[in-house]
């Protein structure tokens, strides 16, 4: 096994758990993207309403952006996905411990080498090398995405009465 092989199995799980956190910036977009439309529907929109639409809409592009840049190992996503994550801890117990393993993944030596432009050279050199998701993690994305779903046609449904 090469060196950049041996580096890269070194650092494939934290690789592949920061690209996954891509994938849940985006159900994150998804998720207040649904919000954002159930507030534009409400027959009654006040200024507060279209203040807090407006906000979505950014929060949405925020999380969207992020969620590419993490699948991309952009430092500057892990920045941003450290920022935002600091601020989920405020929402405890669900968001403390989502935002504190999300910062730990991002921030611990591992996750910190995968950010650099040597483990980009490593990546380069190594294109064989790819992670396999099991195929109960993608079960339960498709159960969490009908969830999402469903809880969004509610929301909607609801706005309507």
């Amino acid at each position: 096994m090469t060196l950049p092989e041996t580096i890269r199995e070194k650092h494939l799980n934290t690789e592949a758990s920061i690209r996954s956190l891509g994938i849940l910036y985006y159900l994150a977009a998804i998720f207040v993207s649904f919000q954002a439309v159930t507030l534009i529907t409400l027959p009654d929109k006040s200024q507060q309403q279209l203040a807090m639409t407006a906000l979505m809409v950014g929060i949405v592009g925020l999380n969207v952006a992020t969620g590419v840049g993490l699948r991309r190992l952009r430092r500057w996503a892990q920045i941003a996905a450290g920022i935002m994550s600091a601020i989920s801890m405020m929402n405890f117990p669900i968001g403390t411990i989502i935002g504190a393993l999300i910062l730990f993944v991002l921030f611990s030596p591992k996750g910190r080498f995968v950010f650099t432009a040597e483990y980009k050279q490593v990546i380069a050199a190594t294109p064989h090398m790819k992670y396999r998701t099991a195929k109960w993690v993608w079960i339960a994305l498709v159960v969490f995405l009908l969830l999402m779903v469903l809880l969004a046609v509610t929301a909607f449904a609801q706005g309507r009465r």
